[in-house]
Order: C-alpha cells, then sequence, then structure tokens
C-alpha cells in the first residue's frame, strides 16, 4: 500500500495522476486546512504529460548544514524555519 500526502499544487497534480496509474492500493491524503493557501505553478506542471513519481522526495529547498523532512502542511512551517 501507498500513502501520498501532498504539499502543494505540483505534488496534488502531480501525485494524484501516478496514485491514479499506479497498479497498486494508494492512499490519497490531503489537509483540508491547505486549500486556502495559494502556491505559484510553473508551465510544466500544467501540461497533460506531468506526473510526479511516486517513491521519491522533493527538495524543497538545498542546505548546507541540517536536513529537515516534513510532509503535507508542515513542510511550510520548515520553509520558512530554514
Amino acid at each position: 500500500m501507498v500513502v501520498l500526502a501532498p504539499y502543494d499544487a505540483e505534488d496534488c497534480r502531480g501525485l494524484l495522476k501516478a496514485a491514479i496509474r499506479d497498479p497498486n492500493p494508494v492512499v490519497f491524503l490531503e489537509n483540508e486546512i491547505m486549500y486556502a493557501d495559494v502556491f505559484e505553478l510553473d508551465d510544466k506542471v500544467l501540461d497533460k504529460n506531468f506526473v510526479s513519481p511516486i517513491g521519491k522526495a522533493k527538495i524543497m529547498r538545498e542546505g548546507k548544514n541540517v536536513t529537515l523532512v516534513a510532509f503535507s502542511k508542515m513542510v511550510k512551517f520548515c520553509l520558512l524555519a530554514a
């Protein structure tokens, strides 16, 4: 079983498409508090062939001294802390 918990609009679009195509059972968790947040989208995300890979972490901001790992809403707080 695969569990997905996206953070931004790019994650939602790409991971939902990947979940639909995956032959295994997938649980897609959306935090309803995130519905009010606005995210910028690249043109690549709006492409009909855009899919995010399942099982590969997305690096939101690369650093040198510390690594913060989070999912869903907590990504926002990690980015603010960084």
